[in-house]
């Protein structure tokens, strides 16, 4: 999230000895919060990615002792999807989507997972608390053709996302550059290679690791 987090109360003290927690319902320290500031009202605090769910802040002073719980002390960390473009794309992977939401956290605490496949990571690009854009993947092996894969985003702890509006992303075979042919397949100095197949468009072919030159293109043709 690296967000801040303002307690308003009494009796604070401005002092070393004053720390702030994020108790669990069992009432055990699950986090310390980072103290940027103390007045004899008001404390601010850091906030870092964390696990989903019900917390309640406790100050503690070591002099005065631990603050009370109550409806006021309540606190949620709740990470937010609410939409995701494109929402669909080819097998291949290599371009980007852009997912919005909320309390995304830093781009080292976070993971965007396509699906439930653990190892199917889109590769953050650019990050801020309230968007995502990153690369897609190839498709996991484990995924059925066109089937609708759930985008998840996961915090410094590790709990995924809460989905608010369009959280799908959809493999689609229709649109996945198809190699059906190589007109020439043993290649030497002076000569074209032809490639046919469909949903060539924008199409970047490499030989290898090497991004081949394009002599000409079109949706089913590419000559290098």
């Amino acid at each position: 999230m690296k967000g801040t987090l303002t307690i308003t109360g009494s009796n604070f003290v401005n002092s070393n000895t004053t720390k702030v927690y994020l108790y669990d319902q069992n009432q055990t320290i699950q986090y310390e919060l980072n103290v940027l500031s103390i007045s004899s009202t008001q404390i601010i605090c850091t906030l870092g990615g964390g696990k989903t769910g019900s917390y309640n802040v406790r100050v503690l002073n070591y002099n005065q002792g631990l603050s009370i719980v109550s409806s006021a002390s309540a606190f949620q960390y709740q990470i937010f999807v609410y939409n995701v473009t494109p929402s669909s794309g080819s097998f291949g992977g290599g371009y980007n989507i852009t997912i919005t939401g909320a309390n995304f956290a830093s781009i080292d605490a976070t993971n965007v997972l396509i699906g439930s496949a653990m190892n199917s990571l889109c590769d953050i690009q650019v990050l801020n608390n309230t968007v995502i854009i990153c690369t897609v993947p190839m498709i996991d092996s484990s995924y059925l053709t066109n089937t609708t894969q759930q985008i998840i985003v996961t915090g410094r702890i590790v709990e995924q996302s809460t989905c608010q509006g369009n959280c799908s992303f959809t493999y689609d075979l229709s649109l996945t550059n198809n190699v059906t042919q190589l007109a020439n397949s043993l290649y030497s100095t002076g000569f074209y290679v032809t490639i046919n197949g469909s949903n060539l468009t924008g199409a970047i072919p490499y030989v290898g690791d090497t991004r081949a030159r394009i002599i000409s293109s079109n949706a089913t043709t590419i000559t290098l």
